[in-house]
């Protein structure tokens, strides 16, 4: 399985980190986590790759806005922010990655964006 960390723009000055996850020239759906309110890529451990050769799917892991090494996010935050990253944000990231067809995975506050 072939990893890449990324660092993606999506627009209006915010980046966000990304792991991929790729099984090579493989089709089909990505399995994209959703971390909890204080994760990061590194407290999912092995849990992504696991389920991704358990799956043979692609996955994707990264970093929302004010977590980990991403962008800062301007605070407070508004009431609808968990919301927001799943209107907004997350589409954006996908279409960077050029990204179609998705099984989201969430824990937590990330259950919440999905």
């Amino acid at each position: 399985m072939n990893v890449s960390n990324l660092s993606v723009s999506l627009g209006e000055g915010v980046r966000v980190q990304a792991q991929r996850l790729s099984h090579g020239d493989r089709t089909g759906p990505v399995l994209v986590f959703l971390h909890e309110s204080l994760g990061n890529i590194a407290l999912w451990k092995q849990f992504p790759r696991q389920l991704a050769e358990a799956t043979g799917l692609d996955a994707l892991i990264y970093e929302r806005r004010g977590y980990g090494a991403s962008s800062d996010e301007p605070l407070p935050r508004p009431y609808d922010y968990l919301e927001q990253e799943g209107t907004v944000w997350l589409p954006r990231l996908l279409d960077a990655l050029a990204i179609d067809e998705v099984i989201l995975v969430g824990h937590s506050d990330g259950g919440s964006i999905a």
